[in-house]
């Protein structure tokens, strides 16, 4: 299901569906009038942004996350799964760091 006939992309031959929305196709996909009811569910933590388009411009709303929204599921984690996070504490760059007290 595509909310706005502009999101997307034609290659010329066929309309090939963009994974991502705008925050103002995103608020028509989901039903809302407004956007400040997506704006209200991202602060409660409901919904993310996929991020911003160039890094710089509008928002962006996966399409996926979206749906996970709508059907009452927790949004995704942030940091996909087998990626790395923070360093464990104590690991060996602590102790070249920190002297040893023994």
């Amino acid at each position: 299901m595509v909310a706005v006939a502009d999101e997307g992309f034609d290659d010329g031959n066929r309309r090939i569906p963009s994974p991502y929305l705008t925050t103002a196709a995103a608020t028509a996909y989901c039903g809302f009038k407004t956007a400040s009811a997506l704006r209200k569910a991202h602060l409660e933590g409901k919904v993310h942004p996929a991020g911003k388009r160039g890094g710089t411009g509008t928002w962006m709303w996966s399409v996926e996350d979206l749906d996970r929204f709508l059907i009452g599921l927790p949004p995704r984690d942030s940091v996909s799964a087998g990626r790395p996070g923070t360093p464990p504490v104590g690991g060996q760059q602590d102790s070249r760091i920190m002297p040893s007290t023994t």
